[in-house]
């Protein structure tokens, strides 16, 4: 099977790559785990089997039907796959239509700290996904949230929110760096990191506290 990119750019994704951050390795793999787990399942590979992640319009040829998170992708002629957030693209031998995630409106949840800032303004307020951001980390537009400065670095975490000295917010990606020095003034939900990262652009985020049960 032979899938190719005649334009745009994607990079081969599957599941993560834990036990390497003394290495200096983040532990990587998909910036959307359930979006990939929904190509794999619809072309019948495993949920975390590599496939391509892409985060704008691709146009591919296939010489056997693929899928995307939510769509077929049919053999023989060139097609445009339109994308702009993050999507996934996979080949395997029993394709059937895709089941994308059904996710909740319901804000995304966090764990607050370790490091002390304005959990006020954090949970009262309106942000927005911005265009600037990649594996990294994915910038939040919206008001200033303030936190103290850190005199040390410390280990970081992918869903770690980072407070810059101007107040702009950083949620970090599963490539973020081993270690920062920004405040952490709290960490997204494993659960909702997914819901957070398959926001396009523009689109609005709101803020709570996890439930501890």
């Amino acid at each position: 099977m032979t899938l190719t990119v005649r334009r745009g750019r994607a990079v081969l994704q599957g599941g993560p790559r834990p036990g390497r951050m003394h290495e200096g390795m983040a532990p990587g793999g998909a910036f959307v785990p359930e979006l990939l787990a929904a190509a794999n399942r619809a072309v019948g590979n495993p949920p975390d089997a590599p496939a391509l992640e892409f985060f704008m319009p691709l146009e591919v040829t296939s010489d056997a039907l693929a899928a995307t998170d939510a769509e077929l992708v049919q053999p023989g002629a060139a097609r445009l796959v339109p994308r702009h957030r993050a999507g996934y693209l996979a080949v395997g031998p029993a394709p059937r239509p895709p089941e994308p995630p059904r996710w909740s409106d319901e804000p995304i949840a966090l764990v607050l700290g370790p490091d002390e800032g304005d959990t006020a303004a954090l949970l009262a307020s309106v942000f927005r996904v911005s265009p600037v951001g990649d594996r990294v980390g994915v910038r939040l537009e919206g008001p200033p949230v303030h936190a103290a400065p850190v005199l040390l670095s410390a280990p970081m975490v992918r869903g770690a929110i980072q407070a810059t000295p101007s107040g702009q917010l950083v949620v970090l990606g599963p490539d973020h760096p081993t270690t920062g020095g920004y405040p952490v003034i709290a960490v997204v939900a494993e659960a909702d990191l997914g819901r957070l990262f398959a926001r396009r652009p523009g689109a609005e985020v709101h803020f709570r506290v996890k439930v501890v049960p």
